[in-house]
């Protein structure tokens, strides 16, 4: 079967279950490709792109759900407990995969600081999807402990100056990613890979919201993200 998720990494995270779902009958159609090692023989082609626009390839299933709606990834694409069963052998792919402890104190926290989404950088107001950056950075300054940022090829706003903060911003391959959220106390960020993975690996995770999200749309985001066991701060 051939299939074409959302183009984000965070979107194609989310569909490891029903990629192992397919596998190994499957080729996927995405620029992520890194994120599918630990299943060792998925086949993939690259997306191409018509400005910031993906091209949907002919004969994929294009994979979506509905952000503030009732249909979520696993509404859509498993069926009964079905999903649950593929999460618990993608999970354990996973912690095969990158098994291994770093070299680093414990209770650290996670943080992926506000950023630009791509569709966002050409405008004026760059920053208008994010959350709250003066009450986003205030809580990081409430932390206590050791704070590692991370983050890849992104747009900032300007961060103060905290103590106690290793940036960890492009400096990180996918595979030490994978290995400081699975070793994190929690995880903070808006939603998107970083919480994905936060999921992926049963880590506690604090879902920023938008600054121009509701509280209601906010809470049926997490909802359509969140994963079995994780624990929602």
């Amino acid at each position: 079967m051939n299939i074409q998720p959302q183009s984000g990494l965070g979107d194609l995270i989310n569909l490891l279950p029903y990629i192992e779902k397919l596998n190994p009958d499957v080729i996927v159609a995405t620029n992520h490709g890194y994120a599918l090692e630990p299943f060792n023989n998925i086949n993939t082609v690259p997306v191409e792109y018509n400005g910031r626009l993906p091209i949907s390839k002919k004969d994929f299933q294009q994979l979506r759900y509905t952000r503030y709606g009732k249909e979520r990834y696993r509404d859509i694409y498993f069926q009964g407990d079905d999903y649950e069963l593929y999460v618990d052998k993608v999970r354990e792919r996973y912690n095969q995969f990158y098994n291994y402890k770093l070299k680093i104190e414990d209770n650290f926290i996670i943080f992926a600081p506000p950023h630009a989404a791509k569709r966002h950088q050409h405008k004026k107001y760059m920053f208008e999807c994010t959350p709250d950056i003066k009450r986003t950075y205030d809580l990081i300054f409430s932390l206590k402990g050791r704070v590692i940022l991370v983050g890849q090829h992104d747009i900032y706003p300007d961060l103060p100056d905290i103590q106690n903060v290793i940036d960890m911003r492009n400096k990180t391959s996918f595979s030490e990613l994978c290995l400081l959220i699975k070793n994190a106390k929690m995880v903070i960020s808006q939603i998107g890979a970083i919480t994905t993975l936060a999921g992926l690996f049963r880590i506690p995770t604090l879902f920023l919201s938008a600054a121009k999200e509701t509280e209601e749309q906010h809470r049926k985001h997490i909802d359509g993200v969140v994963w079995p066991g994780q624990e929602i701060l």
